[in-house]
């Protein structure tokens, strides 16, 4: 009950990663506590006859941003702009073709064959989804899954 799963990407500039881990009592400190040993390559790999079960998940959101609407924009070159609309949609669909992430913001102004019985890693507890660029220190998509609602295991 506690791993840190690699995917393949078909771009190898990706990076996806399944850790079901103990969560840490901020996102950001659960995902630091995931990279610190992805770093320290204790990452799992998939043997031949482990089983691999993760749940498909599918939401399509849309999420305004209205606690920064009238909020003055700090960049240099742009002091004088407020923000009049700030949202963002995400569509998520992780299933057995693999996963879709498409996210549009608006604003406004993945080796050996053991003997030993096969391993199986199931992501059927809470569990945490990180899809970063290599060599970029932040994920762009950090999903913790501890709600089973958005939660269908494959048989």
């Amino acid at each position: 009950d506690d791993f840190i799963f690699q995917i393949g990407t078909n771009d190898g500039k990706d990076e996806v990663y399944f850790a079901k881990i103990k969560p840490e009592k901020s996102l950001i400190e659960t995902y630091n506590s995931a990279v610190d040993r992805i770093k320290k390559n204790e990452v799992e790999y998939l043997d031949f006859e482990e089983q691999l079960k993760i749940p498909f998940i599918k939401f399509n959101t849309q999420k305004e941003f209205k606690e920064i609407i009238n909020n003055q924009i700090q960049n240099s070159g742009f002091k004088n702009y407020f923000i009049g609309k700030a949202i963002q949609f995400i569509n998520f669909d992780l299933n057995a073709n693999g996963i879709l992430l498409e996210s549009l913001s608006e604003m406004n102004a993945l080796e050996a064959i053991t003997e030993e019985e096969p391993r199986k890693f199931i992501f059927d507890k809470p569990f945490l989804i990180i899809m970063k660029e290599k060599d970029k220190p932040l994920p762009y998509f950090l999903m913790w899954v501890g709600n089973s609602d958005l939660m269908q295991m494959d048989e």
